[in-house]
């Protein structure tokens, strides 16, 4: 069921993409962790969206979505929750800055015939330190366990993790017991 959802979503993510309602799209979340290496339990599929903010109303229709806009303690700039194939999509939109970082490499991979973008695992890690809950800061653990990077990467994972204000998130995801 997940699975087809999400090659689902995929599709009309793409269309909507191709038709100038959004800019850009990428998997993030449960599945890009598990993408990356590490799976998990997810009950949703999570995408990061770039859209112009003035089309938000519009891309809420598009995909019969309910809008929800983040206020001044909100990290997020905008959910887009809706429903398909009984699963629930949620399209995050981020800050600028952290969207920037979002689309930086993009990966595709393919399930059932579809070409499904994902953010990249550095940018994925990231995210979830940005993100910072408890479950977040489980997944960075994961996924660098999984992936294996060397001290060069790790390091340049946290001079860029201290030039975006996580660096104590990251130490304490890094101090996560197995």
């Amino acid at each position: 069921m997940l699975q087809n959802a999400l090659v689902s979503s995929v599709k009309k993510l793409q269309d909507a993409k191709d038709n100038g309602l959004i800019i850009d799209f990428a998997i993030i979340g449960g599945f890009a962790v598990a993408a990356w290496g590490y799976p998990r339990a997810t009950e949703d599929i999570d995408f990061a969206i770039s859209v112009n903010r003035d089309r938000l109303k519009e891309v809420a229709a598009y995909f019969k979505g309910e809008l929800k806009v983040g206020d001044f303690s909100d990290p997020l700039i905008a959910t887009i929750n809706f429903e398909l194939e009984k699963c629930l999509i949620q399209l995050i939109v981020l800050p600028k800055n952290w969207e920037a970082i979002a689309f930086e490499d993009l990966q595709l991979i393919n399930l059932m015939g579809t070409d499904l973008p994902i953010i990249g695992w550095e940018q994925l890690v990231l995210l979830k330190l940005y993100a910072g809950s408890d479950m977040d800061l489980y997944d960075v653990k994961r996924i660098i366990d999984t992936r294996e990077p060397g001290q060069r990467s790790l390091e340049a994972l946290k001079v860029k993790s201290r030039k975006l204000r996580v660096s104590k998130k990251f130490e304490k995801a890094l101090a996560i017991k197995r």
